[in-house]
């Protein structure tokens, strides 16, 4: 039987057994990357005691609840010891009947038929030089510091988040309103406020080219943010995406983040990623009005 919990009457030592060693383990699903994104504005559906449990961002809009995610919540959906299908669409038909869905994400290993999908790019942990060895052979050259192409750079890694904040809100792409900005940039405070999150970037003559935030958690990293001086041309970028996999995949998956933008995609590519889509309940304005 599938039952709704509230934030405050939650198992928090059940939810993160269960969310931990499930199948479709994600770090979205974590308990310090739901509070930072959302604070305490999620439910949970829950089966039986915590077999398996899907955790839903709420918003409040004129005093009606919506399903909407936070920033960052690529992924969400069900977590168990093992997908299966029916159970999943149980929880789907449980979530459509209970709740106004504006739009929700599931995660890669769920199994939904008659969805939409979107896609992600991973890269699975492993040896590093393995990964490497993988990257297109123009990635390989141009990730060397030491490269021709890359005179003048210098790489810094686990920078203060107030290191960003100036070139975050300069460079940062996709979000237009300055409410946006904060909102986003207020997510990450949180997460590096939790040692959740760290910083990377290049500079190039004193100046910052390139930033990225990524976070942290036991069995994955993400790329977060990438932001570029859009002036500048370089390998800046590559260069940080390089110097955290090799820091972090012999234990971490590596999680890009998206995306459908062709250039991007392109990117990833190169690092070797592979694509994998999740199944999303897309975005209807119709959904809202139901009773």
């Amino acid at each position: 039987m599938i039952k709704i919990v509230k934030y405050n009457s939650l198992n928090v030592d059940k939810y993160l057994e269960c969310v931990r060693k499930s199948e479709q383990y994600c770090y979205q699903s974590e308990i310090d990357f739901l509070e930072s994104s959302n604070g305490e504005d999620w439910e949970f559906l829950v089966e039986e005691d915590y077999q398996a449990v899907m955790p839903v961002p709420i918003i409040r809009k004129l005093g009606i609840k919506i399903v909407l995610p936070p920033p960052f919540a690529q992924q969400l959906g069900i977590f168990s010891s093992k997908d299966e299908p029916y159970l999943n669409q149980c929880f789907f038909d449980f979530l459509m009947k209970k709740y106004r869905v504006y739009y929700y994400p599931f995660n890669i290993k769920n199994k939904i038929e008659q969805l939409h999908e979107s896609p992600n790019y991973y890269i699975e942990q492993g040896d590093y030089q393995s990964v490497k060895s993988r990257y297109s052979a123009t990635r390989r050259r141009n990730v060397r510091l030491n490269h021709k192409s890359n005179s003048g750079l210098a790489f810094f890694r686990d920078l203060e988040i107030k290191a960003m904040q100036a070139f975050f809100y300069k460079n940062i792409l996709g979000l237009k309103s300055e409410k946006m900005k904060n909102r986003y940039y207020e997510v990450l405070e949180e997460l590096y406020s939790r040692k959740r999150l760290k910083i990377y970037g290049v500079k190039k003559d004193e100046k910052w080219v390139s930033m990225a935030a990524i976070s942290d958690f036991p069995k994955e990293r993400a790329l977060l943010c990438l932001m570029n001086n859009k002036s500048v041309q370089s390998n800046a970028a590559s260069i940080i995406i390089d110097d955290v996999l090799e820091e972090s995949i012999q234990n971490q998956t590596f999680n890009f983040m998206g995306s459908r933008i062709p250039a991007i995609q392109d990117f990833n590519r190169r690092f070797g990623a592979v694509v994998q889509s999740y199944k999303i309940i897309p975005v209807s304005k119709r959904r809202l009005l139901k009773i």
